[in-house]
């Protein structure tokens, strides 16, 4: 479930360098992005503590 470490840090590496690059209209967009992401990853992590909680 998630993503490893490593591989969330490279993500979030990689999101930083493309909003310091971006216009102001970009760094939106870039943010829009990130926000989508945690919000995936909020669901996931929602339906993971449902499914413990139903086994519980």
């Amino acid at each position: 479930m998630g993503l490893e470490m490593k591989v969330k840090r490279a993500v979030l590496k990689e999101i930083a360098c493309k909003y310091q690059r971006s216009s102001k209209k970009g760094k939106g967009q870039v943010l829009e992005g990130l926000l989508g992401l945690i919000a995936i990853t909020a669901v996931m992590v929602a339906g993971y503590c449902a499914t413990v909680v139903g086994k519980w």
